[in-house]
């Protein structure tokens, strides 16, 4: 399955954006191989796939000194063609919580989105409202 998204449609839209290194970008490359191969093997066995991403960010990142932007996890989660049933994306920075609710807004507005912007002291209870307990054998 293929990425529905590409890096190449995000542009410097004037919210907050992390500054990484090479490596985040090859690591979002495992992340997206990982949850492909991970979700095509639950694929059948389960009523329901959601993810949860604790520590979401502001969804895009900026590339060393020609300011490239790529998509963080949310962002190239949400634009994979994968069977996630919702996304629970949680941030507790009030700058990158609105960078990331703008941007799920404009590119994800067809997908069952979920924003938390919380503390980790009150972060455990607020998903437990989005995200239904394992039904018996899954």
């Amino acid at each position: 399955m293929t990425s529905a998204s590409s890096s190449n449609k995000y542009t410097d839209d004037g919210f907050s954006l992390s500054v990484v290194e090479p490596w985040v970008k090859q690591q979002g490359q495992i992340i997206r191989q990982y949850l492909t191969s991970f979700v095509n093997h639950l694929q059948g066995k389960v009523d329901q796939i959601i993810l949860v991403d604790l520590v979401a960010g502001s969804g895009l990142y900026s590339l060393g000194a020609n300011r490239e932007i790529f998509e963080g996890v949310p962002l190239m989660a949400l634009g994979l063609d994968l069977p996630f049933s919702k996304f629970v994306l949680c941030e507790n920075d009030p700058e990158q919580y609105k960078a990331l609710k703008i941007r799920v807004n404009r590119y994800f507005k067809n997908k069952n989105v979920v924003l938390l912007e919380s503390n980790w002291d009150e972060l455990a209870a607020r998903i437990n409202l989005y995200v239904p307990p394992s039904k018996e054998n899954f």
